[in-house]
């Protein structure tokens, strides 16, 4: 019995393995973990006496290093990072993140992984749209000088040079399907949130206006506004109706399906008259591009009956007061349209500066009791504030990029289906112009000129025009780089 004992403990040996003896109950894996937790605690224990700020900038220097790594690496990490900060702005839901100014931060990294990346493969796109925006971009830089409170116009300028910037960069990187459905969906999921937080809202009555209970503020900015808030949403409708359209996979529809419900439900919530012209808009025009006819008008009278199920009376009562031109509000707004055009005919060429119209709205406003409250009040409709902000020049260069990226959908969708193949140039170029429709027709009772709604979805119609379809219209290259791997030569 001893000797077959003995074989098996002396079995390794035969094998030729090492005997390693006994290995220590601690080993130094065990050591460097009690340190790093001992680094930690202390490393708490220390904060605790630091300012918040410094706090903060230590708490997120590690994520934040990592996140830098990553936009450098993979600039499309920017892009995402951008629209992410611009449109859910997080900060509002965490203060403490407007120290760190992260968008900034998020395009200056994107901006130089961009610069590198061009430095190797010599291709730099330009197209006229861009010379539109360009020139729209910097008209509202001239006004700077031109205007009397030149803050808020430079304030005007910065944020749209960033964003054309981010257009400009955005052109460059994503040139695959993949990347523009990654974006789109990004936008779904944002703007999924905003509408839940609407319907929260109206649910447990946060907000009461005139006795009526609404969506309220779901957010800062730009979305601080019931009537904001429908626009922004609106917006993003045909976007979730062609991902349920055309999704391929069933969870695919079946989730599309449930975005575009919310988002429906989330303007009605709003209780915004100009909110449902804008879903209505953007909805008629889905449906009439719909290349399932049956199926489309089917989850139409889903929605039709869901929202006469669960909209109150009082909703429907607000609607159908949009039809009567002497409710009050109705007669203030004719008031706000007609001040804008008399600012325009005392400033014909630039208008009176970017952002800079409600201030000259008490010099402007013609049977107003008291006119001095009116200072600092919008336009209450978007293409009037353009015409007195930005003149004849703002309003040519605003309708002119509308009219392109329209044309330029147009065209690529006729020929995705001439050729029928790219089944996804039809159901963006659908999605977007839709999309163009529903902000606009929101929009002509709110003064939203600089908002980035409109600014997005021309960033996603010159991705289909120039980089996805294959047929760029008028996209250039420098002549004094190489064009291979360029888009198109002029």
């Amino acid at each position: 019995m001893s000797s077959q004992r003995d074989k098996v403990y002396q079995q390794p040996e035969r094998l030729g393995m090492p005997d390693q003896g006994i290995r220590p109950a601690i080993q130094l894996r065990h050591l460097a973990w009690i340190a790093l937790a001992l680094t930690a605690i202390s490393g708490g224990l220390l904060l605790l006496g630091v300012p918040d700020k410094i706090q903060l900038a230590i708490l997120f220097a590690v994520p934040g290093l990592f996140a830098a790594m990553l936009i450098l690496m993979y600039p499309f990490v920017g892009v995402l990072l951008y629209l992410l900060f611009e449109f859910l702005r997080p900060y509002d839901l965490i203060p403490a993140l407007l120290y760190l100014k992260v968008p900034i931060l998020v395009i200056g990294l994107t901006t130089a992984a961009w610069l590198l990346r061009l430095s190797k493969d010599k291709r730099f796109v330009w197209t006229n749209f861009h010379w539109i925006y360009f020139g729209f971009v910097s008209l509202i830089g001239f006004t700077i000088v031109t205007a009397d409170n030149y803050y808020v116009a430079q304030k005007t300028f910065r944020e749209l040079a960033l964003f054309f910037l981010m257009f400009v960069i955005t052109l460059h990187i994503v040139r695959t399907e993949s990347r523009l459905n990654k974006l789109v969906w990004l936008m779904l999921m944002i703007h999924l949130y905003f509408a839940l937080k609407g319907i929260s809202n109206y649910a447990a009555g946060a907000d009461v206006t005139g006795g009526q209970r609404t969506s309220g503020k779901v957010g800062t900015s730009f979305l601080a506004d019931e009537n904001d808030f429908a626009l922004a949403l609106n917006t993003m409708v045909p976007f979730a109706f062609f991902a349920l359209t055309y999704g391929k996979r069933f969870l695919t529809r079946v989730f599309a399906f449930a975005v575009l419900m919310a988002l429906v439900f989330g303007v009605v919530s709003s209780f915004s008259r100009g909110g449902w012209v804008g879903l209505v808009a953007a909805l008629g025009y889905c449906l009439f591009r719909s290349k399932r006819r049956v199926l489309a008008f089917s989850f139409a009278a889903i929605i039709a009956v869901a929202m006469a199920m669960a909209a109150p009376q009082e909703y429907w009562q607000e609607i159908s007061t949009i039809s009567d031109t002497h409710e009050s509000t109705a007669e203030a707004r004719l008031q706000y349209w007609e001040a804008a055009v008399r600012i325009y005919l005392d400033y014909p060429v630039v208008g009176a500066g970017a952002s800079n119209g409600g201030f000259l709205l008490p010099e402007y406003m013609i049977g107003i009791a008291n006119p001095a409250t009116q200072w600092g009040r919008a336009f209450h409709g978007t293409l009037p504030q353009v015409l007195a902000e930005l003149g004849t020049i703002g309003i040519v260069l605003y309708l002119a990029m509308a009219f392109y990226v329209i044309r330029g959908l147009a065209r690529v969708r006729k020929e995705a289906l001439m050729r029928g193949e790219k089944p996804f140039l039809v159901q963006y170029s659908d999605a977007i112009i839709g999309g163009i429709i529903g902000y606009f027709a929101s929009a002509t009772f709110l003064s939203t000129a600089y908002y980035p709604q409109l600014w997005t979805l021309y960033l996603f119609a010159m991705l289909v025009i120039n980089n996805l379809s294959g047929q760029p219209e008028d996209a250039k290259v420098d002549r004094h780089l190489p064009t291979e791997g360029a888009v198109a030569t002029s």
